[in-house]
């Protein structure tokens, strides 16, 4: 493998993939999946709060998401994968209905780097594979406006996945376990993807995530960082999500999609808009 197919392998490509992020498919030998996009959620001045009426911001949100996501397959059964996602947050106007003075203002950087590995068990009637990914603490905090690009905390998810496709259809399970450090709580996520392709190059996707915390970590947050909402603790959603998939060629397709949720817990009161382009060899 030369130094060209190595870094495409890590430095091109999205967390809008989800059918790959928990997928149980593995490339095969020397093959990869590698996918570029981003996603907004903007603006917002609202959190979910477990549901109750939603807690208003201080001033009106934005978040912004670049992300390069790649998975590279070392033999027919066993693939590493990788992801790297760039975050731009800010705290906009003042929101007229809450009078909790806050500093405004713009952070980008870096987010929670993820790396990871994927291994079949089974390749049969239906696929079931293990995983294991390892989140990174490298996101930044501003003290001044509370804004947060990623958890202040190393992160071990151990997970499970089954899945099958047949002819133009496919779907697949998976559930997980995330631990983190720095007393964040240790939340369970499950995911849920079906998607049937119509017109040989068009593939349509419904999705539904879980990330559901078992509140049991005691983090103190500064409150200006409570304030802003991002990558606080004991964060939960009950989301759905549409996804439109065009494979131009064999190699090369793009994505659109959006997700929304039917509930949560700190996180935004408000839909995301995604988008991202792939390429497969």
């Amino acid at each position: 493998m030369n130094l060209v197919k190595s870094t495409l392998i890590f430095m091109i490509i999205l967390f809008f993939s989800q059918a790959w992020s928990y997928s149980p498919w593995v490339p095969g030998k020397d093959k990869f999946y590698a996918q570029l996009g981003g996603s907004m959620i903007n603006p917002y001045e609202q959190l979910f709060v477990g549901g109750e009426s939603p807690r208003e911001l201080p001033r009106l949100m934005k978040d912004y998401t670049i992300q390069a996501y790649g998975v590279y397959g070392l033999n027919s059964k066993f693939a590493l994968l990788a992801s790297i996602p760039y975050k731009i947050v800010s705290a906009g106007e003042v929101n007229e209905q809450n009078n909790i003075p806050t500093e405004e203002g713009r952070l980008s950087s870096l987010g929670n780097i993820e790396f990871g590995a994927r291994y079949n068990f089974i390749y049969s009637v239906i696929l079931f594979t293990g995983q294991l990914k390892i989140e990174a603490p490298t996101g930044t905090y501003d003290e001044v406006t509370g804004l947060r690009t990623g958890y202040d905390a190393w992160s071990i998810e151990p997970s499970v996945s089954v899945g099958k496709s047949i002819n133009w259809f496919y779907t697949f399970l998976s559930a997980g376990i995330n631990y983190k450090t720095n007393d964040y709580s240790t939340s369970a996520k499950i995911n849920f993807e079906a998607g049937y392709k119509f017109f040989k190059r068009l593939t349509l996707t419904g999705v539904l995530n879980f990330n559901l915390s078992f509140r049991n970590g005691d983090v103190v947050l500064p409150i200006e960082n409570i304030n802003t909402g991002l990558y606080t603790n004991d964060q939960e959603y009950y989301a759905y999500g549409l996804k439109l998939i065009w494979d131009i060629t064999k190699h090369f397709g793009i994505n659109t999609g959006f997700y929304g949720a039917f509930d949560g817990n700190n996180v935004a009161y408000a839909p995301s808009l995604n988008g991202g382009a792939y390429i497969k060899f």
